[in-house]
């Protein structure tokens, strides 16, 4: 017999988990949205795309009405088109204005996988390297989904270690939010310094 801890834990794995198929209501749906991030692969499309509707709106609403993964992958790969193309300067700053990034990093970290971790790393950090082979953050607003992510799957490994142990241990708690970049480069510790007295 499961420990009552154990069930409910296994309750709530399946239930936030998201289907990688989508349901036959939603098939037609997601088939199309498949297709309009095919189409939006070719630069010129999407420009002109860009400029008859609000692209970064429509991928916002996309993600929040549905964090599925059929919804969330080919978003993600018309987002990275988006932040990529030559005429498209704007979309990063219309994606973030419309809260795009934050919007990315409260739904990204709960199904990350290693495709979703391909679009962020690609998309953060750019496909250009440096004469010394080192490439350049291009989008650091991203880095707060890296940062979730990182919260979320070592929460997962810090209670998968403590159920299996047998041991005590403390009541792990989450503050619900991620850090901010921006705290961050506003800490009074500056870099090379140490924070030991």
């Amino acid at each position: 017999m499961k420990p009552i801890r154990d069930c409910q834990a296994d309750n709530l794995d399946t239930q936030n988990v998201p289907p990688l198929e989508p349901p036959p209501s939603q098939a037609p749906a997601a088939y199309v949205l498949t297709m309009f991030a095919e189409v939006a692969q070719d630069a010129t499309r999407l420009v002109k795309l860009n400029k008859a509707i609000a692209l970064h709106r429509l991928l916002v609403v996309f993600i929040s009405s549905n964090p599925a993964y059929y919804v969330v992958i080919p978003s993600l790969e018309m987002l990275e088109q988006c932040l990529s193309t030559p005429g498209l300067e704007s979309f990063h700053r219309s994606f973030e204005t419309e809260g795009g990034f934050a919007l990315l990093a409260k739904t990204l970290p709960g199904i990350w996988r290693d495709d979703i971790q391909g679009y962020v790393f690609r998309m953060m950090l750019g496909k250009e390297v440096t004469d010394d082979g080192k490439g350049n953050v291009k989008c650091p607003a991203l880095i707060s989904c890296v940062l979730g992510a990182l919260d979320v799957l070592l929460q997962q490994a810090g209670d998968d270690d403590s159920a299996g142990s047998g041991r005590p241990t403390q009541a792990r708690t989450r503050s619900g939010t991620v850090t901010s970049i921006r705290s961050i480069a506003f800490s009074p510790i500056q870099p090379g310094q140490s924070s030991v007295l």
